[in-house]
């Protein structure tokens, strides 16, 4: 028997003004959703940014908003709430802004809007896809400026709360349709949190049911929550929590068994229907996509068994004709052998570098297979095709491509079924990528230490160089450079400085092990060893004719030549990187290509055209889903180029942006070189004190990884302004002058000489 305990959640603060009332824990359980959401819950109340919760009627938005409030930075400021769907239109402005007595016809006396009264708490916009479209602009202009007007009056006031915003209306399609602004929906959705359906969480129903009953001093027994747990709740956990209070409410004793439920909720014995509808429920809830036809091919299969192969009987049984059952075999067979037969045409497109004409077959192949059950030999094609399809979208849209991702997840799954290691270590590359492009660093973390104990129970080199390749790159955005400095060792160990394409993976880790190899070398300072590197890198290039390994590495070229300064190289390398992605329909690098494009833009004075290039390249081609690599150093990036043409309110904007991606990640790698932007947005401002304490955490940072490049960068802020530095600094800079050798040379380094030496 389930007993009801009270629910203690010591993060759970009470201090909330009125009139908002916390709703019951609904969102609280074990599922791995509500767990994912309560851990990004966690991660953004930290930061003052708007949030935008997304979910279906009765998911429990309300009390996400709540959470995030008494979980956040001001949890004794007030919360307060307004649905817009309920407030009448001409009253909403009132009620948001407030008014000024007299502003209009009725306004006898001043009135504060919410905005005035949640101060630095948190204001709850929910349904704000019903907000007039009047109004938009104006709720957009709180969130850029930070301030608003009362209706009349003729000073705007400063709003120094969060805004959090809730919908179970498609905003997207809205902003499509013309009815929701699309820069407002921008603006809004910085950070969003999806709340499940109580479908997508079922195993959390036991412990609602308890949570409710403990309010009414009830209990349930096992068989009642049985039968409630295999019902389904279209009105999500506000329908199952008010049928437990009407089950609490109608009965007389302490404990609710079965029988009552049925009493009261059934009222009568189950019929053929009801069963075959249990029955359903149970199979959608299956771990396949391939529902029907599993059912389908798995109750002939066991009607052929029970009949010892006779297929008049198997007919008998299921209801159906023999020929019917002749029919669907032999329609297996054929789906079967046409899609084997397109996997294998798109292979050899693959060989030839010809990906576009590849995705076509696989994409047609992965429609034969979709409707066929998940068996073992199906199981195997199906993997072939996710995986190969996740591949050839990868080389053309990139690591963030949202069907690539997908068809990563799909083969993980499948490979799980099947238990192979070869096919699990493809999976599992796709898996981490997935998660690092979109900077979930613990779970791409996870995935490549996985990947690496795969590697190590197999015993298999190519197993294990992709999973050194998958912690190199994973640690180096966390900022664990001594993580990334020990896979690269170990990588070069045992691989020496060879290539070599892993018949496991698909892939060959050599180019970005050799990538990282250089960026950390040249971040810690270590130039000369750097240029060694480099030369390896070309040289790899040079002889490739893998189209997608050569755009990969051709990439890493640029990015490389952009560290070392090295302008010449840098204009030829990235023409290169834009002709090779051009050839090989590779959106994402040639997005990459185009950031840096922009800045030369940019740099040949033309700043409108540039930015506009950087911007399109960035949000369009490597990142039109969910990716977020790469976001912090293209915000310092753009963030430099908007200093340098003293374009201070983007400038602002761009830092928060940062900000935000860092905070919601944890990215840290470039966080010295964000702070240093900072700093120097604080002296355009004549704000000295505040960029000094900007500048001396970024030195602090980068002296304790040993990132001496981004210590030489500091370093030129102190000396081009010397009224900042006193002699402990000065004394840092002749130190941080003497570490580096003299075959070490880069652009940085040479100016910081001069300036020291009095040149």
């Amino acid at each position: 028997m389930i007993h009801s305990q009270p629910y203690k959640d010591s993060s759970f603060k009470k201090e909330v003004t009125p009139p908002v009332r916390l709703p019951d824990n609904i969102v609280q359980g074990s599922s791995a959703c509500i767990k994912e959401l309560l851990n990004t819950i966690h991660k953004v109340s930290q930061t003052p940014y708007p949030v935008y919760i997304h979910g279906p009627t009765g998911s429990g938005k309300e009390w996400v908003a709540n959470y995030l409030h008494s979980s956040g930075l001001n949890p004794n400021a007030p919360i307060l709430d307004i649905n817009c769907s309920t407030i009448a239109e001409d009253l909403i402005e009132s009620l948001l802004f407030g008014h000024v007595k007299g502003a209009f016809t009725g306004a006898h006396q001043h009135h504060e809007g919410y905005f005035s009264l949640v101060k630095n708490g948190t204001l709850f916009l929910d349904e704000i896809g019903e907000l007039p479209l009047h109004l938009q602009p104006k709720l957009l202009r709180v969130l850029e400026t930070g301030q608003f007007r009362a209706i009349g009056a003729a000073e705007s006031q400063v709003f120094k709360g969060r805004v959090v915003v809730a919908t179970h209306r498609d905003l997207e399609a809205m902003v499509e349709a013309g009815t929701f602004r699309e820069d407002l929906f921008y603006r809004i959705n910085v950070i969003s949190l999806t709340v499940p359906s109580l479908r997508q969480r079922k195993e959390d129903i036991p412990f609602l049911i308890a949570h409710f009953a403990f309010q009414q001093n009830k209990t349930f027994t096992d068989e009642a929550v049985s039968i409630l747990t295999g019902r389904n709740w279209p009105g999500n956990v506000r329908e199952l929590r008010n049928t437990v209070l009407r089950m609490a409410i109608l009965s007389d004793g302490d404990v609710i068994d079965a029988d009552f439920i049925h009493q009261r909720l059934l009222r009568k014995k189950e019929t053929l229907e009801e069963t075959a509808k249990k029955i359903a429920d149970q199979l959608l809830c299956l771990d396949t996509d391939n529902t029907l036809a599993l059912i389908e091919r798995t109750l002939i299969q066991q009607a052929l068994t029970e009949t010892g192969g006779n297929k008049q009987a198997a007919a008998k049984k299921l209801g159906i004709h023999r020929k019917s059952i002749e029919r669907k075999i032999n329609n297996f067979d054929e789906v079967f052998i046409s899609a084997s037969t397109l996997v294998a045409s798109a292979e050899s497109h693959i060989k030839n570098n010809q990906y576009s004409k590849a995705i076509e077959h696989l994409r047609e192949a992965r429609s034969h297979i979709i409707k066929m059950p998940d068996l073992v030999d199906i199981d195997k094609l199906s993997f072939s095709i996710y995986i190969k399809l996740g591949i050839c979208l990868r080389n053309i849209e990139g690591w963030a491509s949202e069907e690539a991702i997908s068809c990563f997840e799909c083969a993980h799954k499948i490979s799980l079924r099947i238990g192979d290691t070869s096919e699990l270590s493809s999976a599992l590359l796709g898996i981490w990528a997935a998660e690092l492009v979109k900077l979930n660093l613990s779970a791409a973390n996870e995935a490549a230490l996985q990947f690496y104990q795969l590697g190590l129970e197999a015993n298999n080199d190519n197993i294990l160089a992709s999973a050194l390749m998958a912690i190199t790159n994973t640690t180096f955005w966390t900022g664990e450079l001594e993580r990334t400095s020990a896979a690269i060792d170990e990588y070069f160990f045992f691989r020496r400085f060879r290539s070599g394409m892993s018949s496991q993976t698909e892939f060959d880790p050599y180019p970005i092990c050799l990538e990282f190899k250089c960026i950390v070398e040249i971040l810690q300072g270590n130039f000369s060893a750097a240029e060694l590197t480099r030369t390896a890198l070309v040289a790899f290039t040079l002889r490739l004719s893998n189209d997608f390994v050569k755009v990969t590495s051709q990439h890493a070229l640029v990015w490389i030549a952009h560290l070392m300064d090295d302008k010449a190289s840098l204009q030829k390398e990235t023409e290169k990187l834009l002709s090779l992605s051009n050839r090989s329909d590779s959106s994402f690098y040639n997005g990459f290509g185009r950031i840096f494009l922009g800045e030369q833009t940019i740099k040949a004075n033309d700043y409108e055209a540039g930015q506009k290039i950087m911007n399109e390249a960035f949000h369009h081609q490597m990142h039109p889903e969910d990716g977020r690599i790469f976001s912090s150093y293209f915000h310092i990036m753009l963030g430099n180029c908007q200093l340098e043409s003293f374009d201070c309110e983007r400038l602002t904007r761009t830092l928060e942006q940062a900000n935000a991606v860092m905070q919601l990640t944890g990215e840290r790698i470039f966080q010295p070189l964000l702070l240093l932007l900072e700093a120097q947005n604080m002296l355009y401002k004549n704000q000295e004190n505040e960029a000094i304490a900007l500048l001396v955490e970024a030195w602090q940072i980068s002296e304790k990884q040993n990132l001496r490049f981004m210590m030489l960068k500091i370093s030129h802020v102190w000396l081009n302004k010397p009224s900042l530095l006193d002699q402990h600094q000065l004394s840092k800079l002749q130190y941080l002058e003497s570490s580096f050798g003299e075959t070490d040379i880069h652009p940085s380094l040479t100016e910081l000489r001069n300036k020291l030496s009095g040149k």
